[in-house]
């Protein structure tokens, strides 16, 4: 069998999967291992088209638009970090339309990944478990913040002041499971997508021209 051209697309995914680990893991040991986060941004781009591309259109429309707004919403996060590094380091500045555009990247990342990890699911064509995992792995991140948040400031004593201990928790649970999710689908977009779509052929029946 010749190997289906759209096994490469899930490369992207991975390499930007991996990144966001070593941003994750290393960021303790260096804190300059979260620039890791900046490729991982630019490789979203190609590996959400790459992911669409290898599902051979059965994520439907939803799939089409997820694509769009989640390949935006990461070439704004991109854009974002690019002016901030430019703004802070070369001119010593912090404009305040920083905020903006980081909290609109934001917002618009956090939708698409939720519409393209929702449309994947659907289609069933990529796992299920993994496209599902994709789609919730963010916004289970901000609520896991704004539950610790609440804590924090529900002004309740407690010995080991939980609100404290879990603040910011969610972003690194969050990325997390958005990492490992997006490893697995690019694993899995490596592969030939002949097999998966093709139907399995039952015995053929004497006589019959095969």
């Amino acid at each position: 069998m010749t190997r289906d051209p759209r096994g490469a697309n899930g490369s992207a995914a991975v390499a930007a999967g991996s990144l966001i680990l070593v941003a994750l893991v290393g960021h303790p040991v260096a804190d300059r291992l979260w620039l890791a986060l900046v490729p991982a941004a630019a490789l979203m781009v190609l590996s959400t088209r790459g992911l669409h591309s290898w599902q051979a259109g059965r994520d439907g429309m939803l799939g089409v638009v997820g694509t769009l707004v989640l390949q935006g919403g990461s070439f704004l996060l991109l854009l974002s970090a690019l002016a901030s590094a430019i703004a802070t380091t070369l001119l010593g500045l912090e404009p305040a339309w920083m905020a903006t555009l980081d909290t609109s990247s934001a917002w618009v990342f956090l939708l698409g990944v939720i519409l393209f990890g929702t449309a994947a699911a659907i289609a069933g064509v990529l796992p299920r478990g993994s496209a599902v995992a994709f789609a919730a792995s963010i916004p289970l991140g901000l609520a896991l913040d704004a539950v610790a948040e609440r804590m924090a400031g529900s002004g309740l004593a407690t010995v080991i002041a939980p609100g404290e201990l879990l603040s910011g928790v969610g972003l690194y649970v969050g990325l997390g499971i958005f990492a490992l999710s997006l490893l697995h689908l690019g694993f899995v977009a490596r592969r030939p997508l002949v097999e998966r779509l093709s139907p399995r052929r039952g015995p053929t029946s004497p006589g019959t021209v095969s």
